[in-house]
C-alpha cells in the first residue's frame, strides 16, 4: 500500500445542504481514527466555504469540482483558480467525464491545469475512457492524450483519478478488477515518463461497498460517487475496503 491513502468523493447538484453536512462529519470521524488516510470532499461551490469551516481542524480536504479555464477577462458564472486559492480550497478537480461531455477537454484541461498550477492549488485529473477498450494499445492512446497536458507544466501537488466513463453514473457498469490493474499499470507507466511517477492513482466507477475490497488492493485509492452520500455511506464503503488492510 502507498504511504497515504487517498479516499474521497465529488457530489452532485441535487444532494441537499444537510446530506453534505453528514457527509463531511462522516469524513471527520473516520480521519481521527485513520490519520494514515487522506479524506477529501469535493462538494458544489455554494458549499464550499461552510463545509471547509466545519472540516477546521480535521485532516479532511475540502475542495472545488470545477476551475475556469478563461484568463485575462471576466466570464459570468466562472470560477477562477485565484478565488478558490483566497477561499482555500484544498483540492480542485478537473476532467470529469461529466464535465469532458460539456465541452471541457482536451485544451481546456490543459488550461485548467497551468491556471491550477499558478496557484500551486492541489489538483484532482481526472482520466478514462469513453467505452470498453480491451486493446492495450489503442486504451494507451487515450490515457496519453489526457495525460499530455501535464509535460508542459512543472510539477506541483497532484493526484489522478482513473474513471472509466462507462463505469460511472446510475447505469454504470462496475469494470472488473483485472481490466483495472490493467488501466492504472498504463496510467502509472505514463507518469513515470512525465516524472511523475510518485502521483497517486485512484480508482472511481461504480465503487460500493460490496466491491471496494477488490479494488482497494489494486490502487492507491478510491474516488467514490453516490455510494457514498446515503446515511453512513461514505463509512461503509471506505471500511468494506480498508479496515482489515489499514489494521492489520
Amino acid at each position: 500500500m502507498p504511504s497515504k491513502i487517498h479516499f474521497g468523493t465529488n457530489t452532485k447538484r441535487d444532494l441537499d445542504r444537510q446530506s453534505h453536512l453528514n457527509l463531511v462529519q462522516s469524513a471527520i470521524e473516520l480521519s481521527a481514527e485513520y490519520p494514515e488516510v487522506q479524506f477529501f470532499v469535493l462538494p458544489p461551490a455554494p458549499l464550499l466555504a461552510e463545509l471547509k469551516a466545519k472540516a477546521d481542524g480535521s485532516s479532511v480536504r475540502i475542495g472545488s469540482q470545477m476551475v475556469t479555464y478563461t484568463s485575462g477577462f471576466n466570464v459570468t458564472g466562472e470560477i477562477s483558480a485565484r478565488l478558490l486559492k483566497e477561499v482555500g480550497s484544498e483540492l480542485v478537480m478537473v476532467g470529469h467525464a461529466e464535465r469532458r461531455a460539456q465541452g471541457e477537454d482536451g485544451p481546456i484541461v490543459d488550461k485548467q491545469l497551468r491556471m491550477l498550477t499558478d496557484y500551486q492549488l492541489p489538483t484532482l485529473l481526472c482520466v478514462g475512457e469513453d467505452e470498453k477498450i480491451d486493446d492495450a494499445n489503442t486504451r494507451l492512446k487515450v490515457f496519453k492524450e489526457q495525460l499530455q497536458g501535464l509535460a508542459n507544466i512543472p510539477k506541483y501537488p497532484l493526484i489522478v483519478a482513473y474513471e472509466p466513463v462507462w463505469s460511472i453514473g446510475d447505469g454504470g457498469e462496475a469494470a472488473a478488477p483485472e481490466y483495472v490493474v490493467a488501466a492504472i499499470k498504463q496510467i502509472k507507466g505514463q507518469l513515470i515518463g512525465l516524472n511523475r511517477g510518485s502521483t497517486p492513482v485512484l480508482y472511481g466507477g461504480s465503487v460500493s461497498e460490496e466491491n471496494a475490497p477488490a479494488y482497494a488492493h489494486i490502487c492507491d485509492g478510491l474516488f467514490v460517487g453516490r455510494a457514498a452520500w446515503n446515511e453512513g455511506g461514505f463509512r461503509r464503503v471506505f471500511e468494506s475496503g480498508y479496515k482489515k488492510i489499514i489494521k492489520k
